[in-house]
């Protein structure tokens, strides 16, 4: 069970004729999350969700990327549950995003 907050899938392989984009920075201000009530197993709010699950290392090659998000400012964000609201369930794909 998991909870993102920007939901999005892409395999790098469909060539739109252009270069696609996600917001350079991209702020969320004044959310609260309540996810009190998920399995023990929970791991906590995601940022973005697993767009790519192939997408896990340097092995897997996008023939046509998008370019990502370069920044998430985070502002008065509350998660009931008190665990720590992280990046993406697919850590690899959103390494180079930094958090403000």
């Amino acid at each position: 069970n998991t909870i993102s907050i920007i939901g999005g899938s892409y395999s790098g392989m469909h060539d739109f004729g252009y270069t696609c984009y996600m917001p350079g920075k991209i702020t969320i201000e004044n959310l609260r999350i309540d996810d009190s009530k998920n399995p023990p197993d929970y791991k906590g709010p995601f940022i973005f969700a697993d767009f790519n699950p192939e997408m896990k290392s340097e092995n897997y090659v996008e023939k046509y990327p998008y370019i990502k998000t370069r920044e998430v400012v985070l502002r008065n964000i509350t998660v009931k549950s008190g665990r720590e609201l992280t990046m993406s369930n697919n850590a690899y794909m959103f390494r180079g995003v930094k958090t403000d």
